[in-house]
């Protein structure tokens, strides 16, 4: 009798030991205020015993408070206690990962597929976890396995497509997120890589109409902007363009991607003073390599009109970087043809001899040789009539044709 008296107690007491935060605490974590409430955990973690119920509780409030280490070594306490509790080790996976210690990350998980090998929320989480250390094959099979368990969980979906948009399977991330988006059009990460898988893809009417409707669902993130963008660039629809580049730069301000697109289409529509700042931004942040530099001065090219000093120079320091691009001394011929007879003979010249003789008879090259050549007889013929003229009076042809009157 006596026993069962003490079993009945302990039923008693247990239970709201295990279940309750004290008031105080309960109250600190739901006014957020996390500083007084990691001052009471660590009161209470000295009260908590060997409970591994309370302990899990503690451990989930410190982890609410941002104190993550505090949250592992209580997690870890717990652990002790029921070596195979689910929730903990899981848990432990996602601080351990947050802290970027993957490897713990991926022996928990390994510890949890030995208890069940078809567990899929395992295989995601060994997933992330090499895709932290940026293993991407094997971060492609956990994620693969835990597809293949359970296709209908989103964070494996979401997981798993982002890793194949950023491993250039484009196609199979569509597929993927289409599917998913059969059984839930909402989901904000699923249709983020949706839009930019049909971004990749280079199909910008789809891609627009995706990031339009996470747009009116509220994401103003910097990449849904960036790539609706990008995707009105494509389009040619420069006013829209500069519109969603211009709301992403403040997000990340030294991105020369951005700041490239955004230079030229702003030198395209109304913006035009602003296009060569952008260009100048981008001159600066660029790291100094050949390919690099090619691509920037192609767009001082774009931004700079033709009477400025930069818009011949960057065609110059283009072929400077790569002189097998004779296409270039044509445009510089072309852009002075009329505003500069003695540069467009200079640049036409350099263009017919620099141009390889196979590739004088190709289309379009043969057109622009053409043009080329009679501009240069047409500036010969001029110059010898001028040479022919030069010195003879005035008045002596005066002279001469009233005589022949």
């Amino acid at each position: 009798m006596k026993k069962l008296v003490f079993f009945l107690l302990c039923l008693l007491v247990r239970p709201s030991f295990a279940q309750q935060l004290p008031q105080a605490l309960q109250d600190a974590l739901l006014e957020c205020n996390y500083t007084y409430a990691a001052q009471l955990l660590d009161k209470e973690l000295k009260l908590a015993g060997d409970n591994p119920s309370y302990l899990i509780k503690l451990a989930d409030a410190y982890r609410t408070c941002g104190q993550t280490v505090k949250s592992i070594h209580t997690y870890e306490q717990a652990l002790r206690h029921q070596p195979d509790n689910r929730k903990i080790q899981r848990q432990l996976v996602r601080l351990e990962t947050s802290l970027g210690n993957y490897d713990k990350g991926i022996k928990y998980c390994h510890d949890i597929l030995a208890q069940d090998s078809i567990d899929a929320i395992a295989y995601r989480l060994l997933g992330n976890c090499y895709y932290g250390k940026r293993e991407l094959d094997n971060a492609y099979r956990a994620y693969a396995k835990a597809y293949a368990l359970n296709p209908d969980d989103f964070s494996t979906v979401d997981a798993f497509s982002t890793l194949l948009n950023e491993d250039h399977d484009y196609a199979t991330a569509l597929e993927m997120t289409e599917k998913y988006r059969q059984k839930d059009t909402t989901n904000l990460r699923i249709n983020q890589n949706n839009a930019e898988a049909y971004f990749r893809l280079e199909r910008y009417d789809e891609a627009i109409q995706r990031y339009k409707t996470l747009e009116a669902s509220g994401d103003h993130s910097f990449y849904t902007l960036y790539f609706q963008g990008v995707s009105y660039f494509a389009k040619k629809n420069y006013y829209l363009a500069h519109r969603y580049l211009e709301m992403a730069r403040p997000t990340d301000p030294e991105n020369t991607s951005l700041l490239y697109y955004l230079a030229i289409s702003s030198a395209k529509t109304s913006w035009k003073k602003d296009a060569i700042d952008y260009m100048e931004q981008v001159e600066d942040l660029v790291v100094p390599s050949d390919s690099l530099l090619s691509w920037m001065y192609n767009g001082f090219a774009n931004v700079y009109p033709q009477n400025h000093p930069r818009f011949e120079e960057s065609y110059l320091k283009m072929l400077e970087i790569n002189p097998k691009r004779f296409a270039l001394w044509n445009i510089l011929a072309l852009a002075f043809e009329t505003v500069d007879s003695k540069k467009a003979r200079q640049y036409f010249q350099r263009y017919l001899q620099a141009i390889p003789e196979e590739e004088k008879k190709k289309y379009p090259n043969a057109i622009h040789v053409e043009h080329a050549q009679k501009y240069l007889e047409q500036q010969e013929s001029d110059q010898r009539t001028e040479d022919f003229w030069k010195g003879k009076p005035a008045v002596i042809i005066r002279s001469k044709r009233t005589s022949e009157k």
